[in-house]
Order: structure tokens, then C-alpha cells, then sequence
């Protein structure tokens, strides 16, 4: 971390502390907090458990490593997928089985209130991405818990991009189990592969999310000079200079590196060019591999 012109460098102590935070032992080893992580059923609605909590506290801080080194996001993102968590589920003859990173976040999005929501009812997004002064109605979630489950929304789309960028058509379309073991070596990006019908229920998460981000894109922005309150939004703000901008695994900017001059204030604050690039480019990903 080189210290801009004019600012006292920080004490050598602290310095190696803050970039000990970003090796791949250290991201890695955040998975290894988790309890255990069973998958929710597929009517579940329940996105308060102590595991649905587990996932965005997790969520949060991985993000906020993103946003605090930008020149390291992609190994970041990397070290994130190569992650796992234990399983909550007991199968016979695997006593040791693990949930990869990128299943992890997909079960933690996919339980999540605002998930179903927009997944079932086009008509019912709008509500999700505003304020809550200017939503007649936000699908009865709080607004802490809303913030709370887009961040792990946002996590998983930033990954899953980033773990498509790596897996070819063979990898995409496998049917491994949802679990891997020390018994069984297939490579960590097949495991990771999400099943078909996961594909499905993203897909129109994501058709349901981009068509109202477009469509109603004017009642979704405010000026940057407009009120701004405590939410995901800080990890976000152009606090400093960049010495240039940095590309991200999507092909993107960095969120750090251009103007942010219109965002998404109702749920998480950040640019909403940024929110539709990725949410569209993620759905031209999936369309590409049919």
C-alpha cells in the first residue's frame, strides 16, 4: 500500500496487519468461521437463522475488502472462490463435506426474502430498490434487512461472474453433487458449477431485476447531491484519488475509478450504471452458454 503524496506513512505494524488482510490464507480462512451451512428447502422463507446471518456478515466483509483494495479485487474474488464452508447436511460415507464458496452465497441469496420476491412478481422490484419514503410498499421487508440481503445479492453476482470467466461449457453444464470431500478430487471449478435448475431461478431473478432497472431507471436515481443515510453505500464512495482506473474481471471499471453522479440510493447506494452492467452482463454470460 504506497502512501499518497502528502500523507505520513503508516507505522510498519500496522501496515503489515492491513495487508494481511488481503493473502489468500486469510480469505480463504474466513470460511473456516462458519458453523455449517444446510441447504434451506425451496419453500423456505425463514432468512433470519443464525446461518443466514453467518452468510452476511461474511457477505459484508468480503465486500468491504473489495472496496478497500480495488488493485486486489480480482485476486480477492479469487480467493473468495476458492473458499468453502462446511455442510450442515449429513451424507453417508462423507463426514467432512464442504459447500463451495460460490453454492454457499447462491443458497444464501436464493433464501433470501428479496429473492423470492422479485423471482416471483415483476411488478413487486421496484419497491425493493427504493427508498422507503418513496416505495408504497417493500414486500413487508425492513429496511436493515433488506440492505442485509442485497449485500449478499451483490456478493454472489460479483462472484459468479467472476467464477463464469473461468469455467468452460463442460464445467457449466456438469451435475456434480452439491457436496465434495478430500475422497473425491473433481476440479474445485466443477464442483462449484450450480445445477441446471438453479441456472433457471437466476435467470429469472436476473430478466426480473434488469427490466426494472431499465424501465423505471429515473425513479431509481437521485443526483449526488441528494440525501444520502447509512447503508452499503459507503463502501462504495469515491473517497480518494485512484492513480488510474482498474478493470474488473467483468470488463468494468472498478467502482472507484469514474463518477458517480446517479446511484441506486433505496437499497445499497452504489452507481446505478454499475448495478445494471453487472445484472445484464451476468444474464449475456448465461445466455451465451445455451
Amino acid at each position: 500500500m504506497d502512501s499518497p503524496r502528502g500523507v505520513r506513512p503508516l507505522h510498519p505494524f500496522v501496515k503489515d496487519q492491513i495487508n494481511s488482510l488481503i493473502n489468500q490464507t486469510s480469505v480463504v480462512g474466513l470460511f473456516w468461521r462458519i458453523r455449517s451451512f444446510s441447504r434451506p428447502k425451496a419453500d423456505s422463507t425463514n432468512d433470519n437463522s443464525e446461518a443466514a446471518q453467518e452468510a452476511r456478515v461474511l457477505a459484508k466483509y468480503a465486500l468491504n475488502l473489495l472496496r478497500i483494495f480495488p488493485r486486489r479485487s480480482d485476486d480477492i474474488r479469487m480467493w473468495l472462490f476458492l473458499g468453502s464452508a462446511p455442510s450442515g447436511e449429513q451424507i453417508p460415507g462423507q463426514p467432512d463435506a464442504k459447500i463451495p464458496a460460490i453454492k454457499y452465497f447462491w443458497q444464501a441469496t436464493r433464501s433470501s426474502r428479496i429473492f423470492q420476491i422479485i423471482s416471483s412478481d415483476s411488478t413487486k422490484v421496484l419497491p425493493l430498490l427504493q427508498l422507503p419514503q418513496q416505495a408504497k410498499e417493500a414486500g413487508d421487508v425492513p429496511q436493515d434487512q433488506r440492505d442485509q440481503e442485497w449485500t449478499t445479492v451483490l456478493l454472489f453476482l460479483e462472484l459468479y461472474t467472476f467464477v463464469l470467466k473461468v469455467m468452460d461449457d463442460d464445467e457449466f453444464f456438469s451435475t456434480s453433487a452439491f457436496t465434495s470431500t478430500d475422497n473425491t478430487k473433481p476440479s474445485w471449478t466443477r464442483e462449484s458449477a450450480l445445477p441446471l435448475h438453479a441456472i433457471k431461478d437466476m435467470t429469472v431473478f436476473l430478466k426480473n431485476l434488469a427490466f426494472t432497472l431499465y424501465w423505471n431507471a429515473v425513479d431509481l436515481t437521485e443526483p449526488e447531491s441528494g440525501p444520502t443515510g447509512v447503508s452499503l453505500s459507503s463502501y462504495f464512495s469515491r473517497t480518494a484519488q485512484q492513480p488510474g482506473p482498474s478493470e474488473s474481471v467483468s470488463g468494468t471499471k472498478d467502482l472507484d475509478s469514474k463518477p458517480q453522479s446517479q446511484n441506486l440510493l433505496g437499497v445499497t447506494g452504489i452507481p446505478l450504471e454499475y448495478f445494471k452492467g453487472l445484472v445484464t452482463g451476468l444474464l449475456r454470460m448465461l445466455h451465451e452458454r445455451e
